[in-house]
């Protein structure tokens, strides 16, 4: 009988024990937490993202993200004191190669009495150059015409240059900051007849909206001429 009550009192023991691992006057414990990267190869201009997220499956229930702060090769680049925690950082200057992010999580709940810091979250980045994009607009009849003429402007990708893999989303069209034409469909042909612009010089405004290996926008000014 006693050898029962002994292993009864054990395994009370160890009940405890495990209850007050996460009851709710105290930090949880284990506290596991994901991080969701956007690349770990990213060039400059680009933006790298991460997303943080609690592992419920390996964390006590309750446990929460109070804030984080996100490091780059040891330089703090953001502190995120409230939900969403996400980062996005613009990477721009940064020598090619390997970098390390480094990330620190504090951490408890709602009803908690203590919250704590958890340090040591440290992952690879590298910066890589991206493939070259090369445009070329052509102009017919020219960049001299006359009010009243038809002017057409296509806008493509250089293909003999262009070593990135990129096609062209969308070109928006811009006459001296006025918008003239946006065009989400290929051939990106802007078809236009000026009417009334005064004699000179004006600038003609194309952007281009890259999509594929990376995605960003490019605007060039190309100065175009009308003549009496």
């Amino acid at each position: 009988m006693k050898r029962f009550y002994d292993i009864l009192s054990f395994l009370t023991l160890v009940a405890c024990v495990f209850l007050s691992s996460c009851k709710k006057d105290q930090v949880p414990e284990p506290a596991k937490f994901n991080f969701r990267f956007s690349s770990f190869e990213i060039a400059n201009g680009d933006y790298l993202t991460i997303t943080p997220s609690v592992n419920i499956a390996e964390s006590c229930s309750g446990l929460e993200i109070l804030s984080i702060s996100y490091y780059w090769d040891d330089k703090l680049v953001a502190t995120k004191s409230s939900s969403p925690f996400d980062l996005k950082y613009l990477i721009d200057g940064q020598s090619l190669g390997n970098h390390v992010v480094k990330i620190s999580v504090t951490y408890g709940g709602d009803g908690y009495l203590e919250m704590r810091t958890k340090d040591g979250f440290t992952f690879d980045v590298k910066v890589v150059k991206h493939g070259v994009v090369a445009t070329k607009p052509t102009f017919i009849p020219g960049k001299e015409i006359a009010n009243g003429e038809t002017f057409i402007c296509q806008a493509s990708l250089d293909e003999e240059k262009t070593t990135a893999d990129v096609s062209i989303a969308k070109v928006r069209f811009s006459w001296d900051d006025d918008l003239l034409a946006e065009i989400s469909e290929a051939p990106f042909v802007l078809q236009h007849v000026f009417s009334d612009e005064t004699v000179g010089e004006h600038t003609l405004t194309i952007r281009y909206f890259i999509t594929g290996e990376f995605e960003e926008d490019r605007a060039f000014d190309y100065k175009i001429r009308i003549k009496e």
